[in-house]
């Protein structure tokens, strides 16, 4: 892509599009006066480690600066920090005297100037870093460009479903899609220039484990270091260079997102490969020295007779090209993610390489990733590509194609996009159009591996669109209306009403059988606690009537009745029932509970009756339920007069029969 959008605003409109960037960094920033410098002599301090060196930095003179690093030499083209330089960590370099000789300077190694060890190569590890031979440097020359510090490397916070832009191919559609412009991904052609020697190598390999499994023979290799602008593009994003070979293999994953291994081709002498599961008390060392014991589910690849290689996950230490390998072998192959994920993790080997079998990996690029390393090997290894190649496997996966509407995709998103606008959306996208009017029948590549559904289609126009161009609306949903129903109403104002009386409400809880003693017939409670017999209110009211008995009934009567009955209550106040014992009335004007039973209707009606002589109220009941706000001293003689009446009358029939 040519770009020429400021990096961190680029970062931001990444992120707005659902790809988070962790951090936008510029790897020379806060350093300066640091320069290519070319070692013109070097002696050794006599009694030290220190060598006195005469270093061209572009100036009319050397200048002399002592190091103590112990690959120092002459010839050599390094690192240099002139005085008043700013190294890493804000350091200021001055000139100085060690061990009484003058020193100008600093020549620097790789972590010295901001990088991390991880990423540092192993030679230079302990010492100054020496620019390769080929490399087109100049004393005196700022070291930035030629260790690709000058760039700015945007660190994508990838998520799992978002695993093609693990590759820099991914990366480059995603961004160009962004900024509407077109990756310029060029295809591989590769030139065969070697003897056949598929028939050198007797391949077995079960399909459900590696749908796909390739292999090239690459001859007559040289293994040494890779140029500088592999390196440089290597440790920006992470990744520490080793050799020739296995950095093409470590670069071609990168570009192409498909993992590669290269095999030292002795590995095979006895013409067999297979892949496999392991088998029981199988080991294996890795090639970071780890032993593991392979696990009966672990995918493995075989001499024929033991393994050489974790599947997906790390080669091994029997396997690895060495300074002597003259013949490779390279791999590029489609392994089962899940056993793959599964391995890593039982061993705890994560890699590279694992992470992005497991997550998925775009299948139309194994051919092209094998190519591309065959051809880099000759192009920096001076090697040759052997003619053919082994497909031991060869699955295809057809492009996804996903239908969706016009209609459809403006419903979710709240907006009135035309189908030109996502014609040229998808467009962007790499994804192909066709279908009529409002239908979108929508194709995608494998390299898109995570679409698959309608809602995918919505998203990604979504987000090319812009979110922050999205409406902010209230979404169009069926209105659900609350409120109560008619019997439900009626109940909470029966409530209501009897709460306005002082009444409250006690629910009781019963387990096994309950007695009327006044009747001798047992009420179960049938079942669990919330499975209530048609009989349970019969049988729970005189608990009830006990329960209020038990109370404070001098201090304050409050009546204890559950809604089920209550109307009931209001019923028999309406047409004021006369089948009621004066003595019984009596008995609980005292606070005494009656010995025998009577009609729980009744006995609400006189607790009520009760309640209004003692505690003399503002309302009056009416039969529609209402309550009508009155002169307390109306309402205390309203609700005075019926019982004592009643009262009255009792004692009179009594009287008249003894």
């Amino acid at each position: 892509l040519d770009l020429d959008e400021d990096p961190k605003d680029l970062g931001e409109k990444i992120t707005r599009t659902g790809v988070e960037i962790a951090s936008v960094d510029h790897p020379a920033e806060g350093l300066k006066k640091i320069v290519v410098g070319h070692i013109l002599e070097c002696e050794d301090i006599e009694g030290t480690h220190l060598h006195k060196c005469q270093v061209d930095v572009g100036e009319e003179e050397p200048i002399q600066i002592v190091c103590g690093a112990p690959n120092v030499a002459a010839g050599e083209d390094v690192i240099v920090a002139l005085h008043g330089a700013r190294i890493a960590g804000n350091e200021k370099i001055k000139r100085g005297k060690i061990r009484g000789i003058k020193s100008n300077g600093m020549i620097c190694g790789l972590q010295e100037i901001g990088f991390e060890d991880k990423v540092v190569p192993a030679k230079y590890a302990d010492g100054i870093f020496v620019f390769p031979k080929d490399t087109d440097v100049k004393p005196g020359e700022e070291v930035y460009e030629a260790l690709g510090m000058d760039d700015y490397i945007l660190d994508f916070d990838i998520t799992p479903n978002r695993a093609d832009t693990l590759s820099m191919e991914g990366a480059a559609y995603e961004v160009g899609a962004i900024v509407d412009e077109k990756p310029k991904v060029e295809p591989v052609v590769l030139k065969e220039d070697g003897p056949d020697w598929t028939n050198e190598l007797d391949v077995q390999v079960d399909e459900k484990l590696a749908p796909k499994f390739y292999l090239r023979k690459i001859s007559n290799v040289k293994i040494g270091e890779s140029p500088l602008w592999m390196q440089r593009r290597l440790w920006n994003a992470g990744i520490r260079p080793i050799n020739n070979v296995v950095d093409v293999t470590n670069y071609v994953m990168l570009l192409t997102g498909q993992p590669m291994h290269a095999y030292d081709a002795r590995t095979f002498k006895d013409g067999k490969l297979e892949v496999r599961k392991a088998n029981k008390n199988e080991k294996l060392t890795l090639l970071n020295d780890k032993e593991v014991e392979l696990d009966p589910n672990d995918i493995i690849i075989t001499d024929g007779q033991k393994p050489v290689m974790m599947a997906g996950v790390m080669g091994g230490k029997n396997s690895e090209v060495e300074d002597d390998t003259t013949d490779v072998i390279l791999e590029s192959a489609v392994f089962d993610g899940t056993s793959v994920r599964k391995s890593a993790l039982r061993h705890a080997n994560r890699t590279e390489a694992s992470s992005r079998f497991e997550k998925g990996v775009n299948w139309d690029n194994t051919q092209k990733a094998l190519d591309m390393a065959a051809l880099l090997l000759r192009n920096d290894a001076d090697g040759t590509v052997n003619e053919g190649e082994i497909k031991a496997t060869d699955a295809q996966r057809n492009p996804s194609v996903v239908k969706t509407t016009v209609s459809y995709i403006n419903k979710v998103l709240g907006t009135e996009l035309s189908r030109a606008e996502m014609e040229k959306i998808f467009d962007q996208l790499g994804f192909t159009v066709a279908g009529s009017e409002d239908e979108l029948v929508v194709t995608i590549p494998n390299r898109r591996w995570d679409i698959s559904i309608p809602a995918d289609l919505v998203e990604e126009v979504g987000r090319i669109y812009g979110y922050d161009n999205l409406k902010s609306t209230q979404p169009l949903l069926a209105e659900t209306h609350g409120g109560y129903s008619a019997k439900e109403t009626a109940m909470r104002r029966i409530k209501d009403i009897a709460q306005g009386q002082g009444l409250n409400l006690l629910l009781n809880v019963f387990f096994g059988p309950v007695v009327n003693a006044a009747r001798g017939v047992a009420y179960q409670v049938q079942g669990a606690v919330t499975q209530f017999s048609t009989n349970f209110m019969t049988a729970v009211r005189p608990q009830i009537i006990k329960s209020y008995a038990q109370g404070d009934v001098k201090g304050m009567m409050k009546l204890v009745v559950d809604s089920s009955c209550f109307s009931y209550y209001l019923m028999w106040i309406i047409s004021f029932p006369i089948m009621l014992e004066a003595d019984y009335i009596l008995k609980l004007w005292l606070g005494e509970y009656p010995g025998h039973t009577v009609s729980f209707l009744n006995l609400v009606l006189v607790l009520c009756l009760i309640q209004t002589l003692k505690t003399p109220r503002t309302t009056v009941f009416h039969a529609t339920g209402h309550i009508k706000l009155t002169n307390m001293v109306v309402g205390s003689i309203l609700y005075a007069a019926f019982p004592l009446a009643y009262l009255f009358l009792k004692i009179v029939i009594l009287l008249s029969f003894t």
